[in-house]
């Protein structure tokens, strides 16, 4: 990631601290992630996901599995699928204030 963000230039090596704490960009003391909170967490985030899949499953009778090993491609697969959905049925997504 680091060589990443210097080839589009948008860090330099002067000052730069790879500590592993934070993951945000703008973070301040309250937007951390500690590792042992995610480790701690994992198996409820793996069940709220796989509950997910199961209702998007049902409610469009498709067949997308949930890989608890390889979670990120399994989102892939369910965020492409909602994609085509979204352009197929016209839906547009609003947000912001009053929305």
């Amino acid at each position: 990631m680091i060589l990443l963000l210097r080839d589009i230039h948008e860090i330099n090596f002067d000052h730069l601290f790879v500590d592993g704490t934070k993951i945000e960009a703008n973070a301040n003391k309250y937007t951390f992630v500690w590792k042992k909170v995610i480790r701690k967490n994992e198996d409820k985030m793996h069940t709220k996901i796989e509950d997910l899949f199961n209702q998007i499953n049902t409610n469009y009778l498709v067949d997308i599995a949930f890989d608890p090993k390889n979670v990120a491609t399994s989102l892939s697969k369910v965020l492409s699928f909602l994609k085509t959905k979204q352009s197929d049925e016209g839906i547009s997504f609003v947000h912001g204030i009053g929305k």
